[in-house]
């Protein structure tokens, strides 16, 4: 090899070594993440005081990272799930009592400015890092957070009294509505509640400490088919 070559090449690794080591170095950063819809399903109604469970909503999480450009992060979060309005817990159902009749009975609670509020902490592991631009792993977190809000209670009563006292069928009877309903706390059997993540996740390398990773898979109490996160590790410049 020619000697003009050779110190080109020497030159060459010269200034890609410290880039490549400074992607490889880790460093502190912010994250945040947001996931459209997010619901319980029916795996997780034992963790409610009645059921049937029909809750869903958004979540969005911001929180710090430690991580390398070309690896895994780790990081805590500030979480908050928003449960859309009108979600419910709880449901009538027709109940006959031999010759007296049949009606609808129970309870149903109906959740309003209900979210779900903790903090969580997370590790993403690659499995592979695809030309320094994709990355395949999973990610999985734990953390605690509580029920602040307030529900609406439907109560259903197959019996009325006349005036004359006698107890008669209710078929049709409109529910009662207890605006007083238990706190959403309340109706969850864990205090606090448990957070955790199980999830697969695909991450763009956009440019030198800025990464975009979608996800989904099982979050407890629910789980979410897609979220989107966006990471920023500063130093890797």
């Amino acid at each position: 090899m020619r000697p003009q070559s050779c110190g080109l090449l020497a030159l060459a690794l010269l200034m890609a070594s410290p880039v490549a080591a400074q992607r490889d170095r880790s460093g502190w950063g912010v994250s945040a993440s947001f996931a459209p819809v997010w619901r319980v399903p029916p795996e997780a109604e034992i963790l409610f005081e009645v059921e049937p469970v029909d809750i869903q909503g958004s979540e969005f999480r911001i929180g710090i990272v430690r991580g390398r450009d070309l690896g895994g992060d780790w990081g805590v979060s500030f979480v908050r799930k928003r449960i859309k309005d009108g979600s419910t817990i709880g449901a009538a159902s027709e109940q006959c009592f031999g010759p007296i009749g049949c009606g609808l009975a129970g309870h149903q609670y109906v959740y309003e400015d209900v979210r779900l509020t903790g903090v969580e902490i997370h590790k993403f592991v690659t499995f592979v890092t695809i030309k320094q631009r994709v990355q395949v792993g999973m990610n999985f977190a734990g953390g605690v957070a509580r029920f602040k809000g307030r529900t609406v209670e439907y109560l259903y009563d197959p019996f009325v009294r006349s005036a004359e006292g006698f107890i008669l069928s209710a078929t049709t009877q409109q529910p009662t509505v207890v605006m007083d309903g238990p706190q959403p706390r309340d109706l969850f059997i864990i205090k606090p509640v448990p957070l955790a993540k199980v999830e697969i996740g695909v991450a763009g390398i956009l440019a030198p400490g800025l990464k975009v990773r979608v996800s989904g898979g099982l979050n407890i109490p629910g789980y979410h088919v897609g979220s989107v996160t966006v990471q920023y590790l500063f130093g890797t410049r």
